[in-house]
């Protein structure tokens, strides 16, 4: 089976994708990892669900999981200016990265960045829905924690990404 057809079958909306949650940082998070995991299921659970109408269901582990997305967190960015990210797993299934030295070395948090991607991941795991805005040559991405990304609340005791609702990318 080749990249493209693994990553069209993973992105079935009909079924509730595994995340591999995993910590390759040596850099301290600044949270413990063990509570941050039920935290970020908890935000997709009770929030981007019901907005968005897609799940998953989380899991701590120490790596890649055969046919699971990822969440991973890393030192530094392996990108110029980047924080965190979602992009591809090297199957090319959905993964987000988050570059904890990077991150907390701009005073942003591990639970605020890592929910950013992972509502992002959730809403285009293919990284290829558009929107067409009122100017008929404007196309925007479904980022949808970017145009709020400067706004939080409390999950568990830790802050998450706010997000747009679908009809944020209706005209």
């Amino acid at each position: 089976m080749n990249r493209t057809h693994r990553t069209l079958a993973a992105l079935n909306r009909g079924a509730i994708p595994t995340i591999a949650c995993f910590n390759h940082a040596t850099t301290p998070l600044g949270v413990e990892f063990a509570a941050l995991i039920p935290a970020l299921q908890n935000y997709v659970t009770h929030h981007v669900a019901p907005a968005w109408g897609m799940t998953a269901q989380l899991v701590k582990d120490t790596g890649y999981i055969p046919g699971a997305w990822a969440l991973v967190f890393l030192d530094d960015a392996d990108q110029p200016g980047a924080l965190a990210y979602h992009d591809l797993t090297p199957d090319g299934l959905p993964q987000a990265k988050v570059f904890v030295r990077t991150l907390l070395g701009s005073g942003e948090t591990v639970s605020g960045a890592a929910s950013h991607e992972l509502v992002e991941m959730l809403v285009d795991p293919g990284l290829n829905l558009l929107a067409f805005g009122p100017d008929a040559g404007t196309a925007y991405a479904y980022e949808s924690a970017d145009p709020v990304e400067e706004l939080h609340f409390a999950v568990n005791g830790f802050p998450m990404s706010d997000f747009v609702y679908p009809s944020y990318f209706e005209s």
